[in-house]
């Protein structure tokens, strides 16, 4: 495949939380950590209104494990997300509405703007995810986010999905 894939993104303010609140549950697995805590959490807050809080313990075991809980769901939900939303809010604030086009080809990644261009090879990216509404390209803390909805067409998600093959990004469906 010869083919280059153009894309032009212009980003609006939902998309990166979108993204990223489903790689964090999904692909990170964080969702275990919610399934897992939510019913224990609900089960000892039961526990300790059916004991009417009489017993110490009851009380100390519900307040200390809803403190290691909100700590837990900042530190690892929250937290990452707000990083995410505030670096892309950041970066994007300054192109107001100006797009970024992305141009793919079987050798690398041409990404411009009006103020930056810029040639990565694939083996810049360490890891590539496809989420229902985005693809993630990943490099050690960075995350380039590119909205299905900036695609022309269909085509241009599976050409762009077949790339990634090729350059051995094995791609889960979620």
């Amino acid at each position: 495949m010869e083919k280059e894939i153009e894309v032009n993104c212009c980003y609006r303010k939902g998309d990166a939380k979108k993204a990223m609140s489903f790689y964090l549950l999904r692909i990170k697995n964080m969702r275990v950590y919610v399934y897992i805590t939510y019913p224990i959490l609900l089960l000892v807050i039961i526990i300790s209104l059916w004991c009417g809080f009489r017993d110490n313990i009851y009380f100390t075991l519900a307040a200390s494990f809803l403190f290691v809980w909100l700590v837990m769901h900042y530190y690892y939900y929250l937290r990452p997300m707000q990083a995410y939303e505030k670096a892309y809010e950041k970066a994007y604030s300054k192109i107001n509405e100006k797009t970024i086009s992305y141009k793919f080809s079987k050798e690398s990644v041409f990404i411009s703007n009006e103020n930056l261009q810029s040639t990565a090879q694939w083996a810049y990216f360490q890891k590539a995810h496809e989420t229902p509404s985005a693809f993630l390209l990943l490099h050690e803390r960075n995350v380039f986010i590119l909205p299905k909805s900036c695609f022309d067409s269909v085509s241009d998600i599976d050409d762009l999905r077949e790339l990634l093959k090729i350059n051995g990004y094995v791609m889960k469906q979620y």
